[in-house]
């Protein structure tokens, strides 16, 4: 379902919601994680006081269970959709194309993403609009 109008009773308790989830999985991942690199791998230290292999080691293990983590605490909170693509979102920073792990990645864009949620009344102008540069982009500045 898409983000309810912003300001409304309803977008705060969406908004309480998305919070948890970020809070229980953020907490959960560093509780999995600082196991999984001292014990798994060997490796002693913190994120703050090195070395800088455990804050590799860290990062690299911590990727991918936070995004699935996500998705699975998004679910049980009944936010599946919504979570799934703030997941397929994350991993497209790191170069993956977001089509290669959602193929609906676009079509449920404009229902998650602010500035996006007008209709399109047909597919060609759905691509139009996503195909299209952003706007500060075409101004020129002096």
């Amino acid at each position: 379902k898409p983000m309810p109008e912003r300001w409304t009773f309803a977008w705060y308790r969406e908004m309480v919601l998305v919070c948890t989830v970020f809070a229980i999985t953020g907490t959960s991942t560093m509780v999995l994680v600082r196991p999984a690199v001292s014990k798994g791998l060997g490796l002693q230290g913190s994120l703050k006081d090195g070395p800088w292999s455990y804050r590799i080691c860290s990062l690299v293990v911590m990727t991918p269970i936070y995004a699935t983590l996500l998705v699975v605490v998004g679910t049980i909170f009944g936010r599946h959709q919504y979570f799934r693509h703030f997941s397929v979102k994350m991993w497209s920073r790191f170069g993956i194309p977001p089509e290669m792990l959602d193929e609906s990645y676009h079509i449920t864009k404009k229902n998650f993403e602010s500035g996006s949620q007008e209709e399109w009344s047909s597919e060609e102008e759905r691509k139009v609009y996503l195909l299209s540069p952003p706007l500060d982009t075409l101004v020129t500045k002096p």
